[in-house]
């Protein structure tokens, strides 16, 4: 099939926003034919207006690093589909793709979420929503202008002058298309970015976040405060130092993601993916209990000081150096992964190293075996190459891990007990390198009772209650419905005797007359009143005599 029928096919609009998982390549998906290309992919139908901006994101999901593409149609009013552009930046974990569009005028529009091609499958992450023209931030924000901008009613930024503090509230969106402009945000010396729950910026120019002196940014909030920059040429940019504390950065399709002086990032998750350099400093970089990840950069860290990894974790794939320093410092709770890519990365380039882990350590060769396993060695240093050696060969990965079992996943491998009628499944919680803990978490629903089957039921008897039986469940066993008692029966006398349990009928007519023989009743009523008229008759004969004798 065409993605020109596959479009046709569409009869309704989609309403955004919308997210969904797409399986590229799965049950069900549609092979479509695109030029000389074929390629699974999922399509939208979507009634956009003029100056909207639409935000759309589109990258694997699991870890099939699926390459995805982008691409925006029209109707072109001969009955076919015209192409409008199309997205394939890589700029989105891997080579995913998180892309803007401005939307030029009121129409429908028909969006294709793709691979690349036939080969590109996996589990992906789609996620469409439009921004109305005016919530969105754009041009220069230059804070160290006489006066500095001030925001609009409808902003969701702030500034303070006194205390050189730029808030950026939940929300906040700021968009550069213009690759010639130089600062998006400039501050001056001393300032701080406060962020408050989730900004983003897209930006094609030189610079995002610039300071002209001492900067730091800082999340705030009950909730993880996020910032996104995509596509900067420098995403935070200062000579002077650096601070990153509490927030969640992540930078995509950028030269550097992170300049300054000296560098320091505390209780953070930093994440790059496509990028050339993720930090770089003149000085000392110190990363303290902070979580970063890389995907796929030039270089992960280069700078002239030293590179301390303190706690936290340093993970990811890079193609030249994973960190060059004058000294690196690896201590603390270190779950470290580092991987190089081609068959010349270098794990790392630096004067000495100072290690101090407790964990297993892992180094691998450029083609991924692994050369030691053991705890640490400073005999794994060669200082005279300046880098981690095993028998010659030099270190182009390495792993430090030490197992924190937070991860609820629910597959057959960590299946603790299978749902029952009344209870939910349980799995065992599991590290991120997928070893297997000892502590469950209850999963899902139980499953209810179902067929049900009738036990002890009984019948009544002369001598013995019946029973109606419970309703019990055939799968558990559980009695879902209680039975109830059966009253006795009477005895079938026959010729004094019953025919069921064999008792004799009794005859004995010395008994007291039993509620309601009504054959004895007149005898006893006759006897009463005999008994009363002797009685009377005495009474009158005393009385007589004793009259008599006066």
């Amino acid at each position: 099939m065409t993605i020109e029928e596959g479009f046709a096919a569409l009869t309704e609009t989609t309403t955004l926003p919308y997210s969904a998982e797409v399986d590229l390549g799965g049950e069900g998906a549609v092979l479509y034919t695109v030029e000389d290309y074929t390629l699974f992919a999922e399509l939208l139908k979507v009634d956009l207006k003029q100056g909207d901006f639409l935000r759309m994101e589109f990258y694997s999901a699991d870890s099939s690093d699926c390459d995805t593409y982008l691409e925006i149609y029209q109707e072109d009013g001969s009955g076919g589909f015209t192409c409008l552009t199309d997205f394939n930046a890589n700029n989105m974990r891997g080579d995913g793709e998180s892309a803007l569009y401005t939307v030029p005028e009121d129409g429908v529009y028909y969006l294709a979420f793709e691979g690349y091609d036939e080969m590109e499958t996996g589990l992906c992450r789609l996620e469409v929503e439009v921004i109305p023209a005016g919530i969105i931030a754009t041009g220069t924000l230059d804070f160290t202008a006489d006066p500095a901008p001030a925001p609009g009613a409808d902003d969701l930024w702030s500034w303070d002058e006194a205390s050189k503090t730029l808030t950026l509230k939940d929300g906040f969106l700021l968009y550069n298309d213009d690759p010639d402009l130089d600062d998006l945000i400039l501050l001056p010396y001393g300032a701080t970015v406060v962020v408050e729950g989730s900004a983003k910026i897209y930006d094609a120019g030189n610079g995002s976040i610039v300071s002209e002196g001492v900067l730091t940014v800082r999340g705030e909030g009950a909730e993880t405060a996020s910032l996104e920059i995509l596509g900067s040429h420098y995403a935070i940019y200062t000579d002077h130092d650096v601070l990153i504390t509490g927030i969640d950065f992540s930078c995509s399709d950028c030269n550097m993601a992170i300049s300054g002086q000296d560098v320091r990032i505390e209780n953070s998750a930093i994440s790059a993916g496509l990028i050339d350099i993720l930090m770089g400093a003149y000085g000392d970089v110190d990363i303290i209990d902070s979580d970063v990840s890389l995907s796929k950069a030039r270089i992960g860290i280069n700078t002239t000081g030293t590179v301390t990894l303190d706690g936290g974790s340093f993970t990811g794939t890079f193609y030249t150096g994973g960190i060059g320093a004058e000294r690196i410092v690896l201590t603390g709770d270190l779950r470290l992964n580092l991987r190089g890519l081609i068959s010349y990365s270098e794990l790392l380039y630096t004067g000495s190293m100072e290690v101090s882990l407790e964990e297993t350590v892992r180094v691998y060769g450029a083609d991924g075996t692994v050369l030691y396993e053991g705890l640490w060695d400073d005999a794994l240093f060669d200082a005279g190459e300046g880098m981690i050696m095993v028998n010659g060969v030099p270190a182009a990965g390495m792993e430090v891990h030490r197992h924190v079992y937070d991860q609820q996943v629910t597959s057959d491998r960590y299946l603790a007990s299978a749902a029952t009628c009344t209870e939910a499944a349980t799995y065992y919680y599991s590290c991120v390198c997928g070893e297997k803990g000892t502590e469950t978490f209850a999963y899902g629903a139980a499953l209810g009772h179902g067929e049900t089957e009738l036990k002890d039921a009984r019948e009544a008897s002369c001598t013995a209650e019946g029973y109606t039986g419970d309703r019990v469940c055939k799968v558990c066993g559980e009695i879902v419905e209680k039975g109830e008692a059966i009253p006795k029966t009477a005895h079938a006398f026959q010729d004094g005797v019953c025919t069921v349990c064999g008792a004799v009928e009794s005859n004995d007519n010395t008994q007291s007359p039993q509620t309601g023989d009504n054959g004895n009743i007149a005898l006893w009523i006759g006897l009463m009143l005999v008994s009363c008229t002797v009685l009377a008759a005495t009474v009158i004969y005393r009385r007589k005599r004793h009259c008599g004798t006066r």
